[in-house]
């Protein structure tokens, strides 16, 4: 199975929403806002029904594992939306988010929260984020299958110039970490676009060992 990251979510225990990455979004419509504002109510809502201070760590589902991590001094919960099966480095991942977060909200402008996701707006915060993701997920690929993308379709389709690219050079025999290393881009992001195309039937993808 693809290792995926799908989302990133860093909320106050209000559910206000300071920063939001989908790397492969289990819904386009869902309003990452209202995702937030519902992960904090589910906190919130444990606490009183088992009248204990202690935080929810995770919500598992057959499809996806949620998982928490709070800081109580800043009142600021870090959420990562993963495959259940990465459990394991997505604890430690998010760890590390949390504490990148504890960093940059040290001394942050009060009057910044007025802003919309207003994490985004720190120069190079996005590349650090991307940059802690980005270490446990190629660290997990080399225990995985070797995934292979299988082109289906090629008339009468439209794609953006990087998924182009990308189906350039599909040629049922190079991988997806191959394919990565071809264009110099992040194993995860190829994945995704290929996670975009297979979900619009213009790929399929193998495993093998």
């Amino acid at each position: 199975m693809l290792i995926v990251i799908h989302n990133v979510y860093m909320y106050r225990d209000s559910g206000e929403l300071l920063y939001h990455e989908d790397y492969h979004s289990i819904s386009q419509e869902v309003d990452p806002v209202v995702v937030s504002g519902f992960f904090s109510a589910i906190q919130s809502f444990g606490k009183t029904m088992t009248g204990d201070e202690s935080d929810i760590k995770e919500i598992d589902t057959e499809k996806f594992l949620i998982t928490f991590s709070r800081d109580p001094d800043f009142g600021v919960t870090v959420a990562l939306v993963v495959d259940p099966e990465d459990r394991k480095w997505a604890g430690t991942a998010i760890l590390q988010l949390l504490k990148l977060v504890k960093e940059k909200l040290r001394g942050f402008p009060e009057s910044l929260f007025i802003t919309e996701l207003p994490l985004k707006s720190l120069k190079g915060f996005d590349e650090e984020v991307d940059k802690i993701i980005r270490q446990f997920v190629d660290k997990a690929i080399s225990q995985k299958k070797k995934v292979i993308p299988i082109l289906l379709k090629k008339d009468n389709i439209k794609v953006s110039l990087e998924q182009s690219q990308i189906l350039n050079l599909v040629d049922g025999e190079r991988s997806i970490s191959e394919i990565a290393d071809l264009l110099n881009l992040l194993y995860f992001r190829v994945m995704m676009i290929c996670l975009d195309l297979k979900k619009r039937g213009i790929i399929d993808t193998k495993e093998i060992f």
